[in-house]
């Protein structure tokens, strides 16, 4: 009882229709920031690990190039340097080396001494990424997610990924193999762990038998 209620404390995407644009559509940072306050909600919460380690990691690479503002093209590279994105871009037919050395080519190096903050871009690019777990139900937002939303943001970010035929919808084909797959490798695991409860030495059959008139 007490795991189910810390569970249920534990915050995930919200699902809240006045907050969900139609589908297709691009949240505009400044629509959000006209909205009131109660109804803001704190995304850190709601990223898994993964993703928060990929923002992290962006942030990081903006304050080594000493630049004002992290940009999309950082949350891209951070999503290869922290991992798990291989698969991704292997069924994505895509050069992983050629893929980061294009990537590092578009960054210059800046003059800024202070720590970045986030550009309006680049929030655009995660508020995306939260209305694309609400859209595909995941529980929390995970770095795919964050994936599908920089294919559709303007700039360098979805140059390079058209350069190597990567748009949304491709992307979004890879999350769902990869929701399949994690559905059916925890599935696999759960009857692997119920087979160990079976009986390993003789059973009498005279405990299983039907009884007759």
């Amino acid at each position: 009882y007490r795991l189910v209620k810390e569970s249920d404390i534990r915050q995930r995407v919200v699902r809240k229709r006045a907050l969900m644009p139609a589908e297709n559509s691009v949240i505009d940072w400044q629509h959000v920031q006209s909205l009131h306050r109660r109804a803001w909600i704190d995304m850190s919460h709601a990223l898994d690990w993964r993703a928060t380690r990929v923002v992290n990691r962006a942030w990081t690479a903006a304050q080594v190039l000493r630049q004002h503002t992290v940009q999309p093209i950082h949350l891209l590279l951070a999503m290869i340097a922290v991992g798990g994105a291989d698969m991704i871009f292997a069924r994505l037919a895509v050069n992983t080396y050629t893929f980061v050395a294009q990537i590092k080519r578009s960054l210059t190096r800046g003059e800024s001494r202070s720590d970045p903050a986030l550009d309006s871009s680049t929030v655009n690019v995660l508020l995306n990424a939260y209305h694309e777990a609400h859209r595909e139900g995941h529980a929390l937002v995970k770095s795919v997610d964050i994936l599908v939303a920089l294919a559709s943001a303007e700039g360098p970010t979805m140059e390079i990924l058209r350069e190597h035929t990567i748009d949304q919808i491709k992307v979004r084909h890879v999350a769902e193999w990869l929701d399949f797959h994690e559905v059916y490798s925890r599935r696999a695991q759960t009857y692997r762990r119920l087979s160990n409860l079976r009986p390993k030495g003789e059973m009498n059959r005279s405990y299983t038998a039907v009884m007759t008139p």
